[in-house]
């Protein structure tokens, strides 16, 4: 194939409308290729942060249930957490300090 082959293939109107077309789908439209692509990608994110956050609801859920029917779980959970004590008892907390 020559230039002047080529040359009269691409401003053939059929081929220059068909090049018009597919440049406006993918680049100028609103719902172009590329903006197809960027939405495609922001909810997958959404997505996977909706199941980590389902996953904490579960785990929430379950210490619920587990702080409201065991005593001795909650008597852990107020030692640990709330630094709670009996009257009776001395608390002697030891703190590391992080390495630089």
């Amino acid at each position: 194939m020559n230039f002047r082959s080529i040359l009269r293939f691409l401003l053939n109107r059929y081929t220059l409308a068909t090049l018009i077309f597919l440049v406006l789908i993918i680049f100028l439209d609103r719902d172009s290729l590329l903006n197809r692509l960027k939405l495609h990608r922001e909810l997958k994110g959404v997505e996977q942060e909706k199941q980590f956050l389902e996953d904490e609801i579960a785990k929430d859920k379950q210490s619920i249930h587990l702080l409201s029917t065991d005593s001795v779980e909650q008597e852990r959970y107020a030692r640990e957490v709330h630094r709670m004590k009996k009257d009776s008892e001395d608390i002697y907390l030891i703190v590391r300090k992080k390495k630089q």
